[in-house]
């Protein structure tokens, strides 16, 4: 099946094939209405923002001045799945995604993301590097312009001295073209946009489409977004006399369900904050309502073309004029709060809204209510602060066996004993929710002396549980990761022996059942093994990562929870015979992420930086003070400054100094100074985990 694009009172759909669920978009309708302008302390000199009534319903002028008065400013990236999008128009063409990996017209794919010269997004229609509408064949106006005037809506170019305001302030657009000329499309073209809008960076997915059929294509493409933190916004449909209710009559993606709503679906009210008489609504689908009637934005221009000669247009009607100014919000709330969780930034801007019970007989078939951006913005900054980092303190070799719990400025939260206070071999620490009660527990295991006994205590020290992961009588420390490894949302604990013991890798539950266990190296070897763990294939299931903890070579390997290799290599010169830490995480701001390699050498500590296949991408010295000491390391890889990245947070375990903070190029970010030194014998005191 596929799709028409039509204006209201023309049938939607056209059954042309099996097997292709079908996507449409909006209608054009009668010339807007001006509205009256709603000033806050930034005002903007686009000289026609004075239509955009919408702006000031939704309050966007506030939530500008929140990005604004942000120190927060990373690009924030929406992809418009539709029709194309005018790249070249004035108020759009400054903030068009730019794939700075990609030289553009020479036909090679430099990115390697399989698409050759996608330097502006894509055309899935044609197969080709150019997201712009075509009208080389059959084409409706109305299916012409849409993807631009959604475009518009969401990121015309702000304070320009030209034309509009899009919803959202600073913000790049991400043009993937999966309807044509026509407004015609199927799930096969959306799930494929879907997929390379998440692999190319996007953190907002607009679907101002609908369909009436679902497809596991698309379903999985809408998990696997938001399984990578991509928030997917959706229209509702239209109809010709009055919207249907979706909980009779499903429509999709907005209808689309995994357990979890993956989905925000939106639906249109009007100007007095009615259901837009045109609108699909039901409590099952939607979450949210927006202004969708009568809208200004920004459509296609092309010199000396009938019908195409204007730069705006006015009276734009329809749900899917509704989903841009939801997706503009997301947008925002990403820059103001980019390290918050996809669930709490679609719970801040559900929760933020305005109710318009008194307009509507069934509010609870537009979801939570009126989209406020504002509000939306602020829950979002609250949250992140309601949601502080903490810094997991624990013990060296030679210290009490104290857990401690700090927050970003160093002040104690709780602390504990994880062990005997007579034991003095130090102890490793994971954090992740192991038991589904999403809290976040801390798990520790003895570094060495101790035998193999794993602890879980929650956040204020409170034992949980606890079980042995070897035999009791082996007492040569324990390497410790947890990560969620079949994709349910709980994490498993994964341990393996340091020093002496054999490198059988064994999983557990929080109850300390044995899930599943295998060898990272031959059975042979005595050196011990160091883990990681992250989801580096976003199928939602997390990699084992290994790496031999001694007397080893430079050899990296993966695994999934079956123990199956999905990859090695050689990180450094095969010769090598070291300990190697190991770190993981999207260190260079592109999808997918990077493994970072340091050995415990006495030539240098360097790091080396590859992506999930191993190739090398970087490589820098970390402490070149040490350059002539053999020197262990502790390395973790999580976002500790808070702007959304993960930072490289690394100190030498024999040398006392301060913990200092590196980017993916080897810039130190940041010096930390957590009293991590013994005063006396300039013994570390502790390593770190750290979570929010």
């Amino acid at each position: 099946m596929k799709l028409k694009l039509a204006k209201k009172g023309i049938a939607l759909f056209i059954l042309v094939a099996v097997g292709y669920p079908p996507v449409t978009a909006i209608e054009h309708g009668s010339r807007p209405t001006e509205g009256t302008r709603v000033y806050a302390a930034f005002q903007t000199n686009d000289p026609d923002i004075i239509r955009e009534g919408f702006l000031g319903r939704i309050r966007a002028y506030e939530a500008w001045d929140i990005v604004r008065q942000s120190t927060l400013q990373q690009e924030v990236i929406v992809a418009v799945l539709d029709t194309g999008v005018d790249v070249a128009h004035p108020d759009l063409a400054s903030n068009i995604w730019r794939n700075i990996d990609e030289i553009p017209g020479d036909r090679i794919d430099n990115d390697g993301n399989s698409y050759i010269d996608d330097v502006n997004g894509w055309d899935f229609v044609d197969s080709a590097p150019d997201p712009r509408p075509k009208i080389t064949g059959a084409y409706s106006f109305e299916a012409v312009h849409h993807g631009t005037v959604v475009a518009g809506l969401i990121g015309g170019v702000a304070d320009n001295n030209f034309g509009i305001a899009g919803a959202a302030y600073r913000v790049s657009i991400m043009p993937l073209r999966v309807l044509d000329s026509t407004g015609s499309g199927n799930t096969i073209v959306l799930a494929q946009a879907i997929q390379y809008a998440v692999e190319n960076g996007a953190d907002v997915i607009n679907l101002s489409l609908v369909g009436d059929v679902s497809d596991p294509r698309l379903v999985q493409s809408i998990d696997d977004a938001y399984a990578r933190g991509v928030a997917v916004v959706a229209a509702s449909g239209n109809q010709e006399h009055a919207g249907i209710n979706l909980n009779d009559s499903p429509r999709y993606p907005v209808c689309e369900k995994s357990g979890v709503n993956h989905v925000i679906g939106v639906s249109a009210v009007d100007e007095s904050n009615r259901l837009a008489p045109f609108a699909n609504y039901g409590s099952d689908c939607i979450d949210i309502a927006a202004p969708g009637t009568n809208l200004y934005s920004t459509v296609w221009h092309r010199d000396r073309e009938t019908g195409f000669e204007a730069y705006y247009s006015g009276g734009w009607s329809g749900t899917s004029a509704a989903a841009p100014l939801i997706s503009a919000t997301l947008a925002m709330m990403k820059k103001v709060a980019p390290q918050l969780g996809i669930a709490d930034r679609y719970r801040a801007l559900l929760s933020g809204t305005v109710s318009i019970a008194s307009a509507n007989s069934r509010p609870q078939d537009l979801g939570t209510g009126l989209v406020d951006s504002y509000q939306a913005l602020t829950l979002a900054v609250g949250y992140t602060r309601e949601n502080p980092l903490r810094v997991i303190l624990a013990p060296g070799t030679g210290f009490e066996p104290f857990v401690v719990v700090k927050d970003k400025a160093g002040v104690t939260i709780s602390q504990f004993l994880a062990y005997a206070p007579s034991f003095r071999g130090g102890v490793q620490t994971a954090v992740g929710d192991i038991d589904g009660d999403d809290e976040n527990e801390i798990v520790t295991a003895p570094l060495s002396g101790g035998g193999p006994h794993v602890r879980i205590f929650d956040l204020q020290g409170r034992l949980k549980g606890q079980f042995m992961a070897y035999a009791p009588g082996f007492v040569g420390g324990l390497s410790l990761t947890v990560a969620d490894l079949n994709g349910d949302g709980v994490s498993e604990i994964i341990v393996v022996p340091l020093v002496g013991g054999g490198p059988q890798v064994n999983i557990f539950n929080a109850r300390g059942d044995l899930l599943g266990q295998f060898m990272a190296y031959a059975s042979s070897f005595r050196g011990g093994v160091r883990l990681t763990s992250a989801d580096l294939d976003a199928d939602r299931k997390a990699e084992i990562l290994t790496a031999p903890a001694s007397r080893g070579g430079p050899h990296i390997r993966i695994f999934n929870a079956a123990g199956t290799v999905l990859g090695q290599f050689m990180a450094f010169d095969t010769t090598m015979r070291a300990g190697y830490a190991l770190g993981v995480g999207d260190l260079d701001g592109v999808i997918g992420s990077e493994i970072i390699v340091v050995p415990e050498v006495d030539t240098g500590v360097q790091a080396r930086i590859f992506d999930a296949h191993g190739t090398e991408k970087n490589r820098f010295p970390l402490f070149p003070e040490f350059n002539s000491i053999e020197e262990a390391m502790s390395l973790v890889v999580a976002d500790y400054t808070g702007d959304g990245r993960p930072d490289i947070i690394a100190f030498p375990l024999r040398q006392g100094t301060d913990v200092k903070l590196f980017d993916y190029y080897g810039r130190v970010v940041e010096e930390v100074s957590l009293s991590n030194v013994d005063p006396a014998t300039r013994a570390v005191r502790y390593t770190y985990s750290l979570t929010r």
